[in-house]
């Protein structure tokens, strides 16, 4: 469950460490089901609300991929890379 995860990460970062997450939200049933997909539209901005109150934003990159499913087919994404400081006291 992303939302759990991401509820659970100011109890597992101390104050002043970092957090890298890189995702590219493509949510799959197969994996998530739908009623766990954040943000509804837009699972970035709620990423961000969901960590804002514990870390602060320092950076934000594009990361390109290519996923090869065979000798013909090839997936091209982009995630983003984030990288996080936690502030503010022990939770």
């Amino acid at each position: 469950d992303p939302s759990l995860f991401l509820n659970r990460l100011p109890q597992l970062v101390k104050p002043g460490g970092q957090l890298l997450l890189a995702t590219p939200f493509t949510w799959l049933n197969e994996y998530t089901p739908r009623e766990n997909w954040i943000g509804s539209g837009d699972s970035e901005q709620k990423l961000v609300e969901c960590l804002k109150p514990y870390f602060e934003l320092e950076k934000k990159v594009e990361l390109p991929f290519v996923i090869r499913e065979h000798r013909r087919k090839f997936q091209y994404s982009v995630s983003i890379g984030t990288r996080w400081r936690r502030i503010g006291s022990a939770v």
